[in-house]
């Protein structure tokens, strides 16, 4: 049982593009199985390590969360906001962790 969020995985983006890295278009799938096998656990798509452009950071995390939906993820298992360390700044990057369901 996992009850705070956990860093899982994340998605990087090159600068200015609000489209992910095609070395990361794997990790979809890895993350949709892992939620089928495990379905107690929610998914958090984290998008604040993008503080200086708030509008790019919001299109990162849409990306992220339509590509998630995409691969099979149920909207009702994805969670969207700020779950990790807010003073950690990792620009181009949308983090995903991982908690068990209330």
């Amino acid at each position: 049982m996992i009850d705070t969020w956990t860093w899982y995985r994340d998605f990087r983006f090159d600068a200015n593009q609000a489209n992910f890295r095609a070395s990361d278009t794997n990790k979809l799938s890895e993350i949709a199985f892992y939620l089928k096998a495990n379905p107690s656990l929610k998914v958090g798509i984290d998008g604040s390590m993008e503080p200086r452009n708030q509008d790019l950071s919001d299109q990162h995390v849409k990306t992220v969360r339509d590509a998630l939906i995409n691969a099979g993820v149920p909207k009702s298992r994805i969670e969207v906001g700020t779950f990790g360390d807010s003073k950690v700044t990792r620009d181009g990057r949308v983090a995903i962790l991982v908690r068990t369901a209330n």
